[in-house]
């Protein structure tokens, strides 16, 4: 993952990110994992939906 993060590429594909590489995602996607994190948040506040997916 390390190698690709540093060549500027996506972990993920049409397979998604799952619980396999939710510990990628927050540095991948930057600042913008707050928003996601926000986001889910607002939809999920008991946080019962696909919990760890992602890792939120």
């Amino acid at each position: 993952m390390r190698r690709t993060l540093d060549a500027g590429g996506t972990i993920s594909h049409h397979h998604g990110v799952g619980r396999v590489r939710a510990g990628w995602i927050e540095e991948e996607l930057g600042e913008w994992f707050e928003v996601l994190r926000l986001i889910k948040k607002a939809i999920d506040p008991k946080g019962i939906m696909n919990p760890g997916v992602m890792g939120l």
